[in-house]
């Protein structure tokens, strides 16, 4: 397998897809890849005013809340949801018409997984480590976002630590199991789990 690290100041900021809001890129496949070509992407934005989502055919979706709290409606399958940071998953289609307002003061920060309807699948989850913790890789790719706390130390990487903000990325090279063990005194993660279901022969 392959390990690589992110930190914050490495990712790339672009404008939103309607220009009305910044996106922080943490990860792209394939690299250099864009929205209308990409497999799969996960990204940071702050949401600062009430406004419709940018809808995004081809994709599916997962939406957590980082800081602040965001009233969420799926007008297509009329839904409306409160998230925040102690909010499972929101996991809609990027074709889905969804309208967002943060509640309260200040800004609302979210996390975003997108991946290819058809070509791949994700599954995304928070993890609180305190001490020793075994992740094991289920797809091709995990991908582990440090939201706050202690610094984490990777076995496989002793040389570096995930500290908050940063990324790490997991890539599968072979079909043998493998297992990523994580430490920290305490560390709040965010752990995305993808799997690439198609296949170009």
């Amino acid at each position: 397998m392959k390990l690589s690290i992110r930190y914050e100041h490495e990712y790339r900021a672009m404008l939103w897809k309607n220009g009305k809001g910044l996106t922080r890129e943490v990860w792209v496949y394939p690299e250099g890849a864009t929205l209308d070509d990409c497999l799969w992407r996960v990204s940071c934005a702050q949401v600062a005013q009430a406004g419709a989502f940018s809808q995004m055919l081809g994709l599916e979706r997962s939406l957590m809340i980082l800081r602040g709290v965001l009233r969420v409606q799926d007008l297509d399958a009329q839904r409306s949801v409160f998230l925040s940071p102690q909010s499972a998953p929101f996991v809609f289609a990027g074709s889905a018409t969804i309208h967002a307002e943060p509640m309260g003061a200040g800004r609302v920060e979210d996390f975003n997984v997108m991946t290819r309807t058809g070509d791949c699948s994700h599954v995304a989850r928070r993890l609180n480590v305190v001490g020793a913790h075994d992740e094991p890789l289920m797809g091709d790719w995990m991908l582990i976002y440090h939201e706050g706390g202690a610094p984490v130390h990777i076995d496989q990487l002793t040389e570096r630590v995930l500290d908050e903000r940063a990324s790490l990325l997991v890539a599968r090279e072979g079909k043998s199991e493998e297992i990523i063990r994580l430490s920290a005194t305490q560390a709040a993660l965010i752990v995305v789990h993808i799997n690439q279901i198609r296949r170009t022969p």
